[in-house]
């Protein structure tokens, strides 16, 4: 079983990765798309705003902004709950979650990102719960609550592998490391080393591998 040894600075450790990996796939793949699906799904004034709002606040939490990029978020969530759209409630639902959570107010990180989690789930948007999950098991492990922590890993880094998302499966591969250490943890930390490894060497691993790789890290927690 896992050894808590969560410092300040392995939390730093935890978040940072998690947020970073994400900041850079969100400009580069799911930004643009949801810049289009605004437009298309709520007209050009709004969508237009929107899109601003949250590209204001994704440059906000890059600089380490985080009330400022709270206030952008919370405004774009206000434009699209008036919409009553939930792919984009899911997607701002998400944001306030990684603002609440870089700001240390658990509370509300973790109802943001249940509520992500929920419509994200319930409209097939299964990468998006996922990066929810993930963040949240980020914030369970802190709280030292392994158990749900744990849990939500597991099922974050199963939808990963499933949806092919390298950056993700290898974010939450760092993740993994330190949390099971080379020191305490040695066969758990080579084994996942190895499929880390073999992500970076571009290889597609089969169905059956990737149901074994999660039924062993599930045997570790």
């Amino acid at each position: 079983k896992l050894k808590h040894e969560c410092d300040k600075k392995f939390k730093n450790k935890l978040f940072s990765r998690i947020y970073r990996i994400e900041g850079k796939k969100h400009k580069t793949k799911f930004f643009p798309k949801f810049s289009n699906l605004f437009r298309k799904r709520s007209g050009v004034d709004t969508g237009e705003h929107i899109t601003q709002l949250d590209k204001e606040g994704e440059e906000h939490l890059k600089n380490k902004e985080y009330k400022k990029a709270l206030k952008k978020f919370t405004r774009a969530l206000y434009l699209a709950e008036k919409l009553s759209d939930e792919l984009i409630i899911g997607h701002v639902s998400h944001r306030l979650g990684c603002s609440y959570a870089l700001l240390d107010n658990y509370i509300l990180a973790i109802q943001y990102f249940e509520r992500s989690i929920k419509i994200n789930t319930n409209i097939k948007n299964e990468v998006k719960a996922a990066l929810s999950k993930f963040n949240l098991a980020g914030i369970y492990w802190d709280k030292e609550e392994d158990k749900k922590a744990g849990k939500l890993f597991v099922e974050s880094f199963r939808s990963f592998l499933e949806f092919n998302e390298i950056d993700f499966s290898l974010s939450a591969i760092q993740s993994f490391k330190m949390l099971f250490n080379s020191h305490s943890y040695p066969k758990e930390y080579q084994k996942l080393t190895e499929i880390n490894n073999h992500l970076l060497a571009g290889r597609v691993l089969q169905d059956t591998e990737k149901k074994a790789i999660i039924q062993e890290i599930e045997s570790w927690l």
